[in-house]
């Protein structure tokens, strides 16, 4: 039987993703735009810093899910309700990122607010990948490219909702795109002295399967111990299948996540010391080393901005798989 604390819990997400759909009618809502900056709400500290760099002083974003949030796994909340009601704009990934969100995210039609995916442009026949069976995998902005092309959507979102300031979206969208273009080829010239030095494709293991736009826009092999998403379950036969892999071919880095737990890597590690003892020490790779995947990271951290986030990675990949 559930207790008191479960059923209010239950209440309480129920009343959230009620007023999720229909709408916060009790709220005053966002005010006019023009009043001051547009309120804007974003869902992940990615799409976030994407908004501040394009938004400049004309926008004021409220990120949903704090930096080191898993949005897999993420249940809206009441304070939720409030940002929605009180934003101009609300943005979200898509591709079903946000998990218990993504129904009400997708459907919601406010007067007055605008609501859109950032990855809505993507060619879902050749660009979004399928995975884990056939879903669609949402962790787009590990292609810088495809990050790119989600932030000029943004700029055209930003744009729609305060005309008087498109000029100024305009040209910071093109400035950050710069930045960005430069930042991809940083990582490509990376990754392929990384390869040029192993004389392979470098094996990247990680916590879920959140780096395949990733492997194939920078030439990597990836496996993840979990799916796509951190909601899916890690069978016996899933940690089984990463020992192998791992004792088979003398893999010496394994990499941890800042937004999911630890522990199921942990597993992995040891199985791997207890059935190929032989093999040379295998290191976890964790703390201020762990990779940023579905969130960026705490103020002050390398993570705390987009590309912050993609060069600890790429830089952190390349230090522990360095021959």
């Amino acid at each position: 039987m559930c207790s008191r604390f479960c059923r209010s819990v239950v209440a309480t997400a129920a009343a959230c993703l009620t007023l999720f759909s229909t709408g916060c009618t009790e709220s005053s809502g966002p005010g006019p735009v023009g009043a001051g900056p547009l309120k804007v709400a974003a869902t992940t500290s990615i799409i976030a810093d994407a908004v501040r760099n394009v938004g400049g002083e004309y926008v004021a974003v409220t990120t949903l899910m704090p930096a080191g949030t898993d949005p897999h796994n993420y249940l809206p909340t009441s304070a939720d309700t409030e940002t929605f009601a009180g934003a101009h704009l609300i943005l979200s990934n898509g591709l079903h990122l946000e998990g218990k969100m993504s129904s009400q995210l997708e459907g919601r039609a406010v007067p007055r607010q605008r609501a859109a995916t950032v990855s809505r442009r993507l060619d879902h026949a050749t660009q979004v990948l399928k995975v884990d069976g056939g879903a669609e995998d949402p962790h787009v902005w590990f292609d810088v490219s495809l990050w790119m092309n989600c932030v000029t959507t943004i700029k055209d979102e930003l744009a729609l909702s305060d005309p008087p300031h498109a000029a100024a979206y305009e040209a910071n969208a093109a400035r950050y795109l710069a930045e960005l273009a430069a930042l991809d080829a940083e990582v490509r010239a990376k990754a392929a002295r990384l390869t040029a030095a192993i004389g392979a494709k470098p094996v990247l293991i990680t916590s879920h399967d959140a780096f395949v736009y990733f492997s194939q826009a920078y030439g990597f092999e990836v496996h993840g111990l979990q799916g796509v998403s951190t909601a899916s379950a890690t069978s016996s036969r899933d940690t089984e299948a990463l020992v192998r892999l791992i004792g088979e071919r003398g893999i010496t880095a394994i990499f941890t996540e800042t937004s999911v737990a630890k522990r199921g890597l942990e597993k992995v590690l040891d199985d791997v010391k207890a059935k190929y003892p032989k093999l040379g020490a295998v290191k976890l790779v964790e703390g201020d080393d762990a990779l940023y995947s579905d969130s960026l990271g705490v103020a002050g951290t390398p993570g705390a901005t987009y590309v912050g986030m993609v060069r600890h990675n790429i830089d952190t990949i390349g230090k522990f798989l360095q021959p």
